[in-house]
């Protein structure tokens, strides 16, 4: 065999097992995971609308503590609403744009209505925006929020904060809220989003009053239901977060059932939420200050998964003002979006938000590989 043959024989068979390895490690799962998501979005429709309420009062809803503070209060629901009902219940500010729809819900500043505006739940365009985020009342209720602990009438699930600047949250205009506690604080809260899916909440808490106070801010995903397809093993479903030494937490909805708590060590740097296989959202403390992570599911009321975190306290003197900032992602799982915050907002692992443990870990040098060779 002269040389040239030689040669060519050699570029066919290094063609067909990078051909192998794309197919084993990257079409073969795309399309499952595509079947499995047809399959879970046909599930979702024929889901009732109504439920029967029992048990389902989400009034003592655990959450973090501050030290010789008592539970922060969640919100009393029979889930009894449908999804348009509970919208219109509450007093909102729209929030539009290009990729995210919904609204704010001012009882708590919650965000607890979200759809994707580039994802439908079947291949037609005109068919209804996925869902992400729902109204507490609801049977499929999922929503996050930030709060604070430790002193009496700071805010909280069932502060109504009022809107003192903005109509509509959008990527050019911000929103203002406001909020006067009786411990004679007061929060002003900035609210802001970007182009895709990251909303960052600056709070200026000022005293007003004649003596230093103390409190920590918290932040909250909770959801009430889980997948209704069983998960595929190469992609994680359920809660998740990457904080110091506890490095990776994955937990699916099962372990944590079976769990129920797990509190990990002190952080200053990370992330933590919950994850579906193409959406999720994220708690982003401020990074470089010290938070306590933790994971549980509560099965008391109505049966709920939740990813928290209480930030250490902070001391505000008496004519003084303090800023809090925090981030909430809330959407699809695009691993360009992704890696973009990593690289931009310094969230340390975040894209780990889109990969899957230590499948991560061999197929990312391939992708690159692959990429550079084709």
């Amino acid at each position: 065999m002269d040389e040239n043959n030689r040669n060519l024989f050699l570029t066919i068979g290094l063609s067909v097992a990078i051909l192998a390895l794309w197919q084993v490690f990257f079409i073969n799962p795309r399309i499952e995971a595509e079947r499995q998501a047809q399959l879970e979005l046909e599930a979702q429709q024929q889901i009732s609308q109504t439920v029967d309420g029992a048990g389902s009062d989400g009034s003592d809803v655990p959450t973090p503590v501050a030290p010789g503070a008592s539970a922060i209060p969640g919100t009393s629901s029979d889930a009894s609403l449908n999804r348009e009902a509970a919208l219109a219940s509450a007093e909102r500010v729209v929030i539009d744009t290009p990729t995210l729809h919904g609204s704010l819900n001012l009882r708590g500043a919650r965000f607890d209505d979200l759809t994707l505006a580039d994802y439908h739940e079947t291949v037609d365009p005109t068919s209804p925006e996925v869902v992400v985020l729902s109204p507490i009342e609801t049977n499929r209720a999922y929503f996050a929020e930030f709060g604070y602990a430790g002193l009496d009438g700071a805010p909280g699930p069932q502060t109504d904060w009022t809107l003192t600047s903005g109509a509509e949250l959008t990527p050019t205009t911000p929103i203002v809220l406001s909020y006067e506690a009786p411990s004679d604080l007061t929060f002003e809260r900035q609210i802001s989003v970007d182009q895709n899916y990251m909303f960052t909440i600056t709070d200026k808490i000022t005293n007003n009053g004649a003596g230093a106070v103390a409190l920590s801010d918290y932040g909250r995903s909770i959801r009430y239901f889980k997948p209704d397809i069983a998960p595929i093993w190469i992609l994680h479903e359920g809660l998740i977060g990457f904080h110091g030494e506890d490095r990776l937490q994955e937990w699916t909805f099962n372990e944590m059932e079976d769990t129920g708590t797990f509190e990990g060590a002190k952080a200053s740097s990370g992330w933590l939420g919950s994850t579906d296989k193409y959406w999720a959202t994220a708690l982003i403390p401020t990074q470089g200050e010290s938070f306590q992570p933790r994971y549980s599911y509560f099965a008391d009321g109505r049966p709920r998964y939740q990813s928290d975190f209480l930030g250490d306290a902070i001391t505000i003197n008496a004519g003084q003002s303090a800023t809090v900032e925090n981030r909430l992602f809330a959407g699809a799982k695009e691993t360009p979006v992704i890696d973009a915050y990593q690289a931009d907002l310094g969230i340390e692992q975040f894209e780990l938000m889109v990969d899957w443990g230590w499948f991560y870990y061999i197929t990312k040098p391939l992708y690159y590989l692959l990429g550079w060779l084709i």
